[in-house]
């Protein structure tokens, strides 16, 4: 059978597999051809290689590859699935087989709608076995390797070099390679194979690498249970691209429709399914993607894999500064913390804040929530801490009170002192979100006539302040200083114009906290006139 036969049959054939995974009828025509062909080789091993005729798995071994002529080149084995040619001889006719009842005639009816329909071959290949994609990955360097091969051999012997000493050695080696993976074709290494010019065969070398990396960084972030859905998407359109330069540029070294390049695009097709990622391009016939971008492509997908790494590690960052913030906050609320533990915690949220991690973050909530009404005043207050303090200020505000477990806490004789000085009067507090439930139990513990909340937000102007401070019927400012900016500090300008105490609050609204502080900070400033 000459070349230019082989050609051909190839050709169609691969197009005869493309077509048979989508279209159900054709699958079970081809499946039915298959059994036929089986069934004329079950009359025992051996018998086609006794008549002459190549076994199935017959490929050119390291004996003759040696021995081989120089303008021959390594022939891999056949893909398990392709029939033998057996001779009539050989073996008696098969018995018929009863053909499957042709679909009824459709002429002029509409199509009916086609079931999306999943190879099972391809099922695996999603999440739960990456096995079949590493062989992908594989087989593509292995052809990039084989394309580049087949120039060189090319070169060589145009060249006279010794086959025996530069070229066979190669042969060899590369067989070899192909025989340890599944399903390895490499079309490119036949000695029907016509090597075309070396320019392109360098790009399709690149393509081929492409591929690999695409499918590489895909099966890695599969893998990864916290995986990067955005990275996802981006490394699938960057494959589409890849397999459709590919597709063109073996059509240019005058290759065989390419296997692995209709894995990865069937690997394609059901992941998008799957995960319900969108592929604008590269994907039809007549949207083909230049071999040239082969570079392009390949630094792109060499970005995505730096952005995984940089993101896993990131990951791995965050999870270690959360376990020493937990560390420190548990020793706080054993009652075994000091400054330095305070000083820890401060520093560690503001290096998450920074670094990304969002200050509304329910590990930080769940941290802080414990220990917050203990919170020392840092000065000064990082930025970061003061974005989480805000967040959680809101969380509070937002809650229902009866949401919240009130805790027993029997009042303190400061409650009665402070009581008996502010008694029917009103007071401002500045700072945070209102909080009903908060501002209901002060004005009771103290027997105020209002509490008058004042809530913050960062960068205001101090100026919003100054009618309430103003107020003759207000006797005291408080500043809750977690919850304020650090410019409300400045407030105390506005007190000392008006002639009103101002209280630093450092911790939470608690009447029994807050009577303290206010004894602490103004008992000798307040009385009634």
């Amino acid at each position: 059978m000459t070349d230019e036969i082989m050609n051909s049959f190839g050709r169609v054939f691969a197009r005869l597999v493309e077509l048979a995974i989508r279209d159900d009828v054709l699958r079970g025509e081809v499946r039915a051809l298959a059994g036929t062909l089986l069934k004329a080789t079950e009359h025992g091993p051996g018998l086609a290689e006794q008549n002459g005729v190549a076994g199935p798995g017959s490929i050119l071994g390291v004996e003759e590859a040696s021995a081989v002529e120089p303008a021959d080149a390594v022939e891999v084995a056949p893909e398990p699935d392709l029939p033998v040619q057996v001779p009539a001889t050989v073996a008696p006719a098969p018995k018929p087989i009863p053909r499957a009842p042709l679909p009824p005639l459709t002429l002029g009816a509409p199509p009916p709608p086609k079931p999306i329909s999943i190879p099972d071959d391809y099922r695996r290949l999603l999440h739960d076995d990456d096995e079949d994609l590493a062989a992908l990955e594989a087989r593509c360097r292995l052809k990039a390797e084989g394309v580049r091969w087949s120039a060189e051999r090319r070169r060589l012997i145009d060249e006279d070099a010794d086959f025996q000493l530069q070229v066979a050695p190669k042969d060899r080696e590369i067989l070899d390679r192909a025989r340890a993976l599944p399903n390895c074709m490499l079309w490119m290494n036949s000695p029907s194979y016509k090597v075309a010019l070396p320019a392109a065969m360098e790009e399709a070398a690149l393509c081929f690498e492409v591929v690999a990396d695409g499918v590489e960084l895909a099966r890695r972030l599969m893998k990864d249970a916290k995986g990067n859905r955005g990275l996802l998407e981006r490394v699938v359109n960057l494959l589409a691209a890849a397999q459709s330069a590919l597709r063109t540029a073996v059509d240019n070294i005058n290759g065989y429709n390419d296997s692995d390049q209709f894995k990865t695009y069937d690997w394609l097709r059901t992941i998008t399914k799957t995960e319900e990622i969108y592929i604008p391009r590269h994907m039809r016939l007549d949207d083909p993607a230049p071999p040239s971008d082969g570079p392009k492509l390949k630094k792109g997908f060499a970005e995505l894999a730096e952005q995984f790494d940089k993101s896993k590690n990131r990951v791995k960052i965050r999870e270690s500064r959360f376990k020493k913030l937990r560390y420190h906050a548990n020793l706080i609320r054993e009652g075994n913390g000091s400054q330095h533990d305070w000083d820890r915690v401060a520093q560690t949220i503001d290096e998450l804040a920074e670094d990304g991690t969002p200050p509304s973050d329910v590990g930080f909530r769940e941290t802080l929530l414990p220990i917050i009404d203990s919170m020392p005043e840092l000065e000064p207050v990082p930025r970061g801490l003061a974005l989480v303090l805000g967040q959680i200020d809101r969380y509070l505000a937002s809650r229902e009170p009866e949401a919240e477990k009130p805790r027993e806490e029997a009042p303190n004789p400061e409650i009665a002192r402070v009581a008996e000085l502010l008694e029917g009067r009103s007071i401002v507090l500045i700072g945070g979100e209102r909080r009903r439930d908060a501002e209901d139990h002060l004005k009771q513990a103290f027997a105020l006539k209002d509490l008058i909340w004042v809530e913050s937000r960062g960068h205001e102007s101090i100026s919003l302040f100054e009618p309430y401070v103003a107020r003759p019927d207000v006797e005291l400012v408080l500043l809750a200083i977690r919850w304020a900016s650090h410019s409300f500090g400045d407030v105390k300008h506005f007190c000392k114009h008006y002639g009103k105490p101002l209280v630093r609050l450092p911790g939470g609204y608690s009447p029994n906290q807050v009577a303290v502080q206010i004894l602490n900070q103004c008992s000798d400033q307040l009385g009634r006139e």
